[in-house]
């Protein structure tokens, strides 16, 4: 059976993470983690190769003319980019590669000729994503308030994926999104 490219996005702080780590632990043997790369520092106990590729921008620039991301883009003023040979690794071994990508990025796999099914993660409303921001404790109020800003814009361009789902239930959400993959790679 042929892999599957699944981009999972969403504002900030909409539990993307969460989602793809309970996929990973529902069905190992299926699921595959993208690691993206980075310019932006660690947060908190974040490891380099484990949760993204911390890098350089000089670097990223240099992938950038290698053609070595599927998509990329600059949020928040850093640059971030899914590299495509993990990718097109899994998906030739049947594989459910799973996306961790922001919506400009889903936006440029779109266009491609890479088959994918993408997803778009929905906040149950503006204060609960308020919340889970500022809960991780990882940004400042000025930041926070850029990325309820950039949200916003996010948001709108939902109706342009596969699928939208509201994560007010971790649990559930994970259900569901088990299932619309499962169901996606039987009729393709």
């Amino acid at each position: 059976m042929q892999g599957l490219i699944v981009l999972l996005s969403g504002p900030s702080g909409v539990g993307k993470n969460s989602i793809i780590n309970e996929l990973r632990q529902l069905n190992p043997e299926l699921y595959e983690y993208s690691i993206s790369a980075t310019t932006r520092l660690p947060r908190g106990d974040e490891k380099d190769g484990i949760n993204y590729y911390f890098i350089s921008k000089s670097q990223f620039l240099q992938w950038i003319n290698e053609s070595k991301f599927i998509e990329w883009a600059t949020y928040n003023e850093n640059y971030y980019g899914t590299p495509l040979k993990p990718i097109l690794d899994n998906v030739s071994k049947g594989k459910v590669t799973l996306t961790e990508i922001d919506v400009k990025g889903a936006l440029q796999v779109m266009q491609t000729t890479l088959k994918h099914f993408s997803i778009f993660i929905m906040p149950p409303d503006r204060n609960v994503l308020l919340n889970r921001l500022k809960s991780r404790a990882t940004d400042d109020p000025s930041s926070i308030e850029k990325r309820l800003e950039i949200a916003e814009w996010e948001m709108q361009q939902s109706i342009k994926f596969d699928k939208t789902l509201v994560n007010d239930d971790l649990i559930e959400t994970v259900k569901a999104i088990d299932y619309l993959i499962l169901n996606r790679m039987k009729t393709e």
